[in-house]
């Protein structure tokens, strides 16, 4: 009987979209870099994506039902689904990311499993000198580091995931669907909420926000997938 062409493991970069897909042996993920001056862009740089056992576990809200709000300029991002507030993007500040292109966050690779780009280019944030990110992947997780310089200290600081499945927090793990995020607790302070967008097709999106219980000009932070 067929059953279907073996696929390999592989990488995948679209060098035009700025866009790198790695494939483990069970999951999948991917994250764009580029910038925020995109056709029907989304405020979404360095949102990545992942499918675990073949399900999409974190990863962005999608498409917004269209109306004119939702296209209008002066409201477009005020709607969750456009706004980085609605993908897995740091918010620094209290700022979200902005629209347009103010220089590219060049997507690079480091070597055959392991990629990054600098996300500084996104945020309006005079006091922030550079915010990597960084995915080391295996064959049976990946790794994502954040690593920030600031003139500055931050007054506040939330790395957020988002996911369209509910996140729990189980055996000092956050879960979402067949995913799971191991961090430090002694380093994190977390949160988990919801929030309602009117979407095409998803209607309600799940998040968790860390926050570190310390802040310093020089912070690098840890999250493995598994």
């Amino acid at each position: 009987d067929f059953v279907g062409e073996k696929i390999e493991l592989r990488n995948e970069q679209f060098e035009d979209a700025q866009v790198f897909i790695h494939h483990g042996k069970n999951y999948s993920v991917g994250a764009k870099a580029g910038h925020n001056d995109e056709f029907h862009n989304h405020n979404d740089v360095g949102s990545f994506m992942v499918s675990k056992n073949n399900e999409i576990t974190f990863c962005d809200p999608g498409i917004g039902a269209y109306s004119k709000q939702y296209f209008a300029p002066e409201t477009r991002y005020t709607h969750m689904i456009c706004s980085s507030l609605g993908h897995s993007c740091p918010i620094i500040n209290g700022e979200e990311q902005r629209v347009g292109n103010r220089g590219a966050c060049e997507l690079y690779a480091i070597d055959e499993d392991n990629f990054a780009f600098d996300m500084k280019n996104a945020y309006v944030i005079d006091t922030l000198s550079s915010l990597k990110r960084e995915f080391n992947c295996r064959d049976e997780y990946f790794t994502l580091t954040d690593t920030y310089e600031f003139s500055e200290t931050p007054t506040s600081l939330a790395e957020r995931f988002v996911s369209r499945e509910p996140i729990t927090f189980e055996g000092g793990v956050i879960k979402s669907g067949d995913s799971t995020i191991i961090f430090d607790n002694d380093v994190f302070d977390f949160n988990i909420d919801s929030a309602y967008v009117n979407g095409e097709v998803v209607k309600t999106i799940y998040y968790v926000d860390f926050t570190p219980k310390t802040k310093n000009k020089n912070m690098s932070f840890i999250f493995k997938f598994i």
